[in-house]
């Protein structure tokens, strides 16, 4: 393998994952969308950091136990709510 094939193995890994944290954020805005809240409003409902959700909204990664708690905000907002706040 000569150094432009690794150049082009490096620009292909870095565009896929690119490509996972795009997906990632345009869900976590989906999820938000869904339940018709603002970033700050969202945030207090679901007992994040406003700073967290736009971090994850711009981007960053998502770990595994907050991806768990959208999917379930995903499914059923409402029930989460419940859950969380009585």
């Amino acid at each position: 393998m000569d150094a432009e094939d690794f150049e082009g193995i490096k620009a292909g890994l870095r565009e896929a994952v690119d490509d996972i944290k795009a997906r990632q954020a345009a869900y976590v805005k989906q999820v938000r969308a869904k339940t018709h809240l603002t970033q700050e409003a969202f945030a207090k409902r679901y007992h994040l950091s406003v700073r967290t959700l736009q971090n994850w909204e711009g981007g960053k990664p998502v770990d595994m136990p907050a991806q768990v708690l959208l999917k379930l905000i995903d499914r059923d907002p409402i029930a989460v709510d419940r859950l969380l706040n009585g």
